[in-house]
């Protein structure tokens, strides 16, 4: 599946919610890979199909954040695994993926907000770190 998100610059889109019949696909999808039942390619693609019919781009910082927690969420189901979810928060987490002011308190807003997501498992310390530098450097 990391080939598929290496693919292109992706977001979930936070209009649809991860209890609709995708998400109950992939659960179900889970539990007959563990049980045997289907092989982890086959498990793989289900998961890729039903995930990418909600991905799309976003620019909005909180929605990629918001996106980020719910795939936190997919990640501890054992749904999403966890070099998956890394390369998904790097993606996300993109200073580039921003068109911020830096003229503006815009740049100091966006710091705060992933500020709020350490140490739920959607941001740690060190990427953090990473995304504050990145905005700071050229303020």
């Amino acid at each position: 599946m990391v080939s598929i998100f290496n693919s292109k610059h992706i977001h979930f889109n936070t209009g649809h919610d991860f209890d609709d019949e995708g998400f109950d696909q992939i659960k179900e999808a889970r539990r007959l890979f563990d049980e045997g039942i289907l092989t982890e390619a086959e498990f793989n693609k289900i998961k890729s199909d039903r995930l990418a019919e909600h991905l799309e781009p976003t620019d909005s910082l909180e929605e990629n954040l918001e996106a980020l927690a719910s795939f936190n969420e997919l990640k501890e189901n054992g749904i999403l695994t966890a070099p998956e979810f890394a390369h998904l928060k790097t993606k996300f987490l993109a200073p580039e993926n921003y068109d911020l002011d830096r003229d503006t308190d815009e740049v100091l807003e966006a710091i705060s907000t992933v500020h709020k997501y350490i140490n739920t498992g959607v941001v740690n310390e060190q990427e953090f770190t990473n995304f504050k530098q990145a905005l700071l450097a050229d303020f």
